[in-house]
């Protein structure tokens, strides 16, 4: 490792810090186009949560950092942090999206055969993340959809517990639904994957940027094929 850093080309390095950074402030971008508040939410407050959760992804197992970012943008623009996390289950939706459109272009450069332990993985993966997606899109079109049969499946649910935690979990469940309302707006809903394929692109960019700091010759679609794996 250290004899791969000494003949490293250094400013491959600092233009991936630059898109890295450029990646996330893309990311906190496309973050307001989720919420829906009475005032416009700052870029800073946005790409400063953002950083924290990703921080805290780093630092904590099972992806902390989704529950971290939401409740340090709902506790600095004093938002409902369950509409707000809801915000990042959406996000989390199309990414997720994205990853698979972007897995078929993958796939179009550079098919990847069954025949290896490699290609059985990331093929057996792509399935995995098919079902998740398609899954869980339905289940949240479903709640925002039928806001009223979830009320009533939470009552059910939680029929056990006292009235006042029974009330808070009604409220809830009503701050996580008005966190979906990006379902509803087509046009918003396009925006939203066109920033998300632009954000993808510049992670993209990164992994290639640092094969080329580290003379790695692979070919010009090598970090894309690369950011989906």
């Amino acid at each position: 490792v250290l004899g791969a850093l000494r003949l490293a080309d250094y400013r491959g390095f600092i233009a991936c810090m630059v898109l890295t950074l450029l990646g996330f402030w893309l990311r906190a971008f496309r973050w307001r186009w989720l919420l829906t508040t009475e005032k416009p939410i700052s870029i800073g407050s946005l790409y400063s949560a953002t950083m924290i959760g990703f921080m805290a992804n780093n630092l904590f197992p099972f992806r902390l950092g989704e529950f971290i970012r939401a409740w340090a943008l709902g506790r600095r623009e004093n938002l409902s942090k369950t509409t707000v996390f809801a915000t990042v289950v959406v996000e989390r939706v199309v990414d997720m999206i994205t990853l698979l459109a972007i897995f078929g272009l993958a796939l179009l450069l550079h098919p990847i055969g069954s025949e290896t332990e490699a290609g059985r993985l990331t093929n057996a993966g792509a399935g995995v993340l098919m079902a998740a997606c398609v899954g869980l899109t339905v289940f949240l079109v479903a709640i925002e959809r039928s806001p009223r049969l979830m009320a009533a499946l939470m009552d059910k649910v939680t029929g056990f517990l006292p009235e006042r935690a029974r009330a808070k979990a009604s409220a809830a469940i009503h701050h996580f639904i008005d966190g979906l309302t990006l379902f509803r707006d087509l046009p918003r809903l396009l925006w939203v994957f066109a920033l998300s394929f632009t954000m993808f692109a510049a992670f993209a960019g990164c992994l290639q940027v640092s094969r080329w700091a580290l003379h790695i010759d692979v070919p010009w679609y090598g970090g894309l094929i690369m950011l989906v794996i």
